[in-house]
């Protein structure tokens, strides 16, 4: 069969189906939550998603289908191999937001037939990417050593003093918030040279950092989201209790805390300030990724066993933040990404809670 007529019939079906699971949406949530239930510890979070179970189903159907809807439209040019990568990055997502097995089946068909579909011709090729930027490391002084001791002290400070407080208090809430303001200004304070050439570069050459890190992207979330799911079913919890602990914040808190302060922040302390002590980047990537990783679960989860796992998806990401930071040299590139992965998580959150 012809490839173009083989992805036009895969996309209709797979849009046939996102559809019908669209007008049956109530019955495949109610199976879901069953079936999940029955197996995770925790079923706090089904309560919510057994009302809200049916949002989330039509909001992936819908994904799915416009997915689809461009693979068709891939398939309908003149030349389908010059848009291979983006054929199975749709179809990669596919599988994810597939409500029903022969969606996923088929979207795992095209990924199969596309990735072993060879370029043979000169016009099978896209047009080649803009050059991206690769900024000068920083130069580390002893004054940047001395600032970077300094914020790091202040941040972990927080283990410390925050246990004297009283939870839940009008007094708690207001002191976290005047030190996530101070943590912000500090960080923008001791890195603004960093932060100043980061900036001016990611302006200048947006369009060649977007074409060449979002393939590295999706490569990531397909590494992140299988190692979360194994640690799921390792520790037969839903989420990490930190998760479960900042899902519990009200969404006024949540948001700026999630997608100013800890892009800022993080990246700051976890890959601009670590990068000034760790001059080998395999190193720096190895040590961030794991810092990062039980800085999250250390303080939070109940067992030794859990506070591994649960931290190996914090480490995925702490390292591929690291790794993209040693291609970059631009902690703005790290902070955009941040921002767009935690907001793409409170998204999740607000769905599975309406």
């Amino acid at each position: 069969m012809n490839k173009k007529i083989y992805f036009i019939l895969s996309s209709i079906i797979q849009i046939t189906m996102s559809s019908y699971a669209i007008t049956n949406a109530k019955a495949i949530a109610d199976d879901l939550t069953n079936s999940m239930s029955s197996f995770f510890n925790d079923t706090s979070i089904f309560e919510s998603f057994t009302k809200t179970g049916s949002v989330y189903i039509i909001i992936i159907s819908i994904v799915c289908i416009f997915l689809n809807s461009l693979i068709i439209f891939y398939a309908s040019k003149d030349n389908l191999l010059k848009y291979k990568e983006k054929i199975i990055a749709c179809s990669v997502i596919s599988f994810f937001t597939a409500t029903y097995l022969v969606t996923e089946l088929f979207a795992i068909l095209n990924i199969a037939v596309m990735a072993t579909s060879k370029r043979e011709k000169p016009e099978d090729y896209p047009p080649e990417k803009a050059k991206m930027p690769l900024l000068v490391k920083e130069k580390i002084d002893n004054n940047k050593i001395i600032m970077a001791l300094i914020i790091l002290t202040i941040y972990f400070s927080q283990f410390i003093w925050s246990n004297y407080l009283p939870t839940g208090t009008p007094l708690k809430i207001i002191v976290g918030i005047l030190f996530y303001l101070l943590m912000i200004a500090l960080s923008i304070i001791f890195f603004k040279d960093l932060l100043k050439t980061s900036l001016k570069a990611f302006k200048e050459h947006f369009k060649a950092y977007y074409q060449n890190l979002l393939p590295l992207i999706g490569k990531y979330y397909l590494v992140y989201i299988f190692i979360a799911l194994m640690a799921a079913f390792l520790t037969k919890e839903i989420t990490s209790a930190n998760q479960a602990n900042i899902m519990k914040l009200p969404l006024w808190y949540l948001i700026p805390l999630a997608v100013i302060y800890a892009p800022i922040v993080e990246e700051t302390l976890f890959r601009g300030c670590l990068r000034r002590f760790i001059k080998n980047d395999k190193v720096f990537i190895i040590i961030s990724a794991l810092v990062f990783g039980f800085l999250h679960t250390i303080s939070s989860e109940t067992t030794i066993y859990n506070t591994f796992i649960m931290a190996l998806p914090y480490m995925t990401m702490g390292g591929f933040l690291a790794y993209l930071y040693t291609k970059t040299n631009n902690i703005l590139c790290n902070m955009s990404f941040h921002c767009f992965h935690n907001t793409l998580a409170i998204i999740i959150l607000i769905i599975i809670s309406l």
